[in-house]
């Protein structure tokens, strides 16, 4: 196997993976879900709270 093929099978890989993560995220921010966990949905307690009201719907609740 020559190192261009190497290269450019890790390069696949590598672009696979973040296209995968990047997917999921999207996803989840569909269904409602933010970084600081859970769903950021109703009066944004809980949750939202403790990571200072970061989470979008939060911010848009306020």
């Amino acid at each position: 196997m020559s190192p261009v093929l190497g290269t450019i099978i890790v390069a696949l890989l590598v672009a696979a993976l973040v296209g995968w993560i990047v997917h999921g995220l999207l996803r989840d921010r569909k269904q409602g879900k933010h970084i600081c966990g859970g769903s950021c949905g109703g009066a944004c307690s809980g949750h939202c709270a403790g990571c200072g009201g970061s989470c979008a719907s939060c911010a848009k609740a306020k």
